[in-house]
């Protein structure tokens, strides 16, 4: 157990012999979350590699479904059909999850998980699921490049 004596009025507390002052200094949630943003736990990016040798990356966002996201790095590398329907590309995918937010819409691009349906979804438009989502992170290049068939996601 330390403790930090930092003012006078704390002068009747016994110190140890080899005490040396220390200042309090307080940080601000934007440093921290600067620090936590920039470290490599956070720029994790998942490849969706079609059957031509093509692939298209996705920048993973583990705050906003941190179960989610780990449970989908667990099961990589894993084959998949991606189906296109209108505003989304869909891969049926069973994660075991439950909703981690009360969000219930896409932005283009974002990549979410609906555990109600069993799929990973990535909005090719601006999209209302009507059912909670879990976001997993975003497409790194246009959404339009997605083509329905057989893909291998992995970790790159």
């Amino acid at each position: 157990l330390a403790v930090i004596y930092d003012s006078p009025a704390e002068d009747w507390i016994q110190r140890p012999p080899d005490f040396v002052p220390i200042r309090h200094y307080h940080l601000h949630w934007k440093s921290i979350y600067k620090s936590c943003v920039s470290s490599e736990a956070f720029k994790m990016k998942l490849a969706l590699r079609f059957r031509d040798g093509s692939q298209v990356e996705i920048k993973l966002e583990t705050s906003a479904a941190p179960i989610t996201v780990s449970k989908l790095l667990a099961s990589l590398p894993l084959n998949a059909s991606i189906i296109k329907a209108g505003p989304q590309a869909i891969i049926p995918l069973d994660l075991g999850t439950g909703p981690e937010t009360f969000r219930t819409f896409a932005r283009r691009g974002e990549v979410i998980y609906v555990p109600k349906n069993k799929q990973l979804i990535i909005a090719i438009s601006n999209l209302e699921i009507g059912d909670r989502i879990n976001p997993i992170g975003f497409l790194m290049s246009d959404p339009d490049k997605l083509r329905p068939g057989t893909v291998t996601l992995i970790q790159s």
